[in-house]
């Protein structure tokens, strides 16, 4: 597990290589972010300065993991995949409201 520098978000990873990102900002921690299949369990992984992303060493290169849904968005849009459906949403982002990308 990894905390962000400011100590609002709480990145955790278990053994099944989901990664958890938490809100700390209220007294009840709040699932915010899902990353299935990140394989970080047991790796060194940090929040990026902004909180936004959490990069992964990769081979030959690094991985991005964007948390910010705008940011997902964005990047959703730009592979030219023009659909997400509000129940993946929710699978990715539990407590974000619903954003149809690409619209």
């Amino acid at each position: 597990m990894t905390m962000s520098a400011d100590g609002t978000r709480l990145a955790t990873s278990g053994v099944d290589g989901t990664v958890r990102v938490w809100d700390l900002t209220d007294p009840t921690p709040r699932l915010t972010t899902v990353i299935p299949d990140a394989d970080l369990a047991g790796r060194d992984f940090r929040f990026s300065p902004d909180n936004r992303q959490l990069p992964q060493p990769a081979k030959g290169g690094v991985r991005v993991w964007y948390l910010d849904p705008g940011d997902v968005i964005s990047q959703i849009c730009t592979l030219s995949i023009t659909t997400m459906g509000e129940s993946t949403w929710k699978h990715y982002f539990p407590e974000e409201p619903y954003q149809r990308p690409c619209s």
